[in-house]
């Protein structure tokens, strides 16, 4: 789509297409990988071990008995910063729409993408 006519449509907010009302937004495409449920390259390229999608845990998500859910990217980004007022809640799933880590890979890619 031409940058001309992708900010009518996001200016819009909604299209309307046929009996539909269709929210517009910009499509945002996040390298991840449903291994180790790290950024920057997909499964099959993995060299990470196994990470469960509920616990952080080494096992399949399918074998997890826990119902509570932790994010093993904030995990990661919290023990890696030393400064407590900089540590990040990690009680969502990975990519969730509040995971500060999913943000700020949305916010790279965004800055990284030319809409021109």
């Amino acid at each position: 789509m031409n940058p001309t006519c992708r900010n009518l449509c996001l200016n819009m907010k909604f299209l309307r297409a046929n009996w539909n009302v269709c929210k517009v937004q910009d499509f945002i495409a996040i390298n991840r990988c449903f291994k180790c449920l790290g950024y920057h390259h997909k499964a099959a390229d993995c060299q990470n071990g196994l990470c469960c999608f509920k616990c952080a845990g080494e096992h399949k998500s399918s074998e997890c008995n826990l119902s509570t859910q932790v994010c093993v990217n904030c995990i990661r980004f919290n023990k890696k910063t030393r400064d407590p007022n900089k540590k990040v809640n990690v009680n969502h799933k990975p990519y969730s729409s509040c995971c500060k880590c999913h943000q700020f890979m949305e916010k790279l890619v965004t800055s990284q993408t030319n809409y021109e």
